[in-house]
């Protein structure tokens, strides 16, 4: 109960930064919303269920606080309106904005298969006990990115969350075993290696100077 009551301080705060940051910030009210229902579904179908009622009230008032501190923002409602006129909008010329293509996008997306298909391996084999209220926001979530490139990381992100304690339950101790004939010190190496390789690559794939916002203009309309 403590801390279901620091979320309703907290996830306000989240909503006031979130929407003066960044435009999708209704992910998080539709995300919140949604994790509520699925909650108060699964407390009426299996009452020992992780939120209390309590804990459901706590999140209720703090989705409508989070929705309430939107509005403090330099547009006010209006940001709303933007917000509701541009999601409505198709954009058939923007690459991200169009469904993704399981053949057509591999090379550009490997790492979203790979997964893609790591989380349903795991979904489908452990034999950890099913959370309906994650799994159901992972599936959503997927769906999202199927649906249209740019929600990608949104299930990425879910899938950080909701995947890793179904796959240790899957390969966890093979894996530990197969760690511990490893020796330290290349392990060591392989990771910094891998850490640089990364970093580099994320700075520079596709661009000419890193620090700067580049628009690929055979993709992207950067002049009107």
């Amino acid at each position: 109960h403590g801390r279901a009551a620091l979320l309703l301080p907290i996830l306000p705060l989240l909503g006031l930064l979130w929407t003066n940051l960044h435009g999708a910030f209704f992910i998080g009210i539709a995300l919140l919303a949604l994790f509520i229902v699925l909650e108060a579904i699964t407390d009426r179908i299996r009452p020992e269920s992780r939120c209390s009622r309590r804990q459901l009230l706590i999140l209720t008032a703090a989705l409508v606080l989070f929705i309430g501190v939107t509005f403090l923002n330099p547009y006010g409602w209006r940001l709303w309106t933007f917000i509701a006129r541009s999601a409505a909008k198709p954009r058939p010329y923007l690459s991200e904005w169009a469904p993704f293509s399981p053949i057509a996008d591999l090379a550009t997306h490997p790492d979203f298969v790979a997964l893609v298909i790591l989380s349903l391996l795991a979904l489908v084999f452990s034999r950890k006990t099913r959370d309906v209220t994650w799994i159901s926001i992972l599936l959503i979530s997927l769906l999202a990115a199927f649906w249209m490139r740019r929600n990608i990381p949104l299930f990425a992100i879910t899938a950080a969350f909701v995947v890793p304690a179904y796959a240790d339950d899957l390969a966890g101790k093979p894996l530990e075993r197969m760690g511990g004939k490893v020796p330290a010190a290349p392990a060591s190496v392989a990771l910094a290696l891998f850490i640089a390789v990364s970093s580099w690559s994320a700075l520079h794939f596709g661009k000419t100077a890193p620090l700067r916002v580049e628009v690929p203009q055979d993709r992207f309309p950067s002049e009107i």
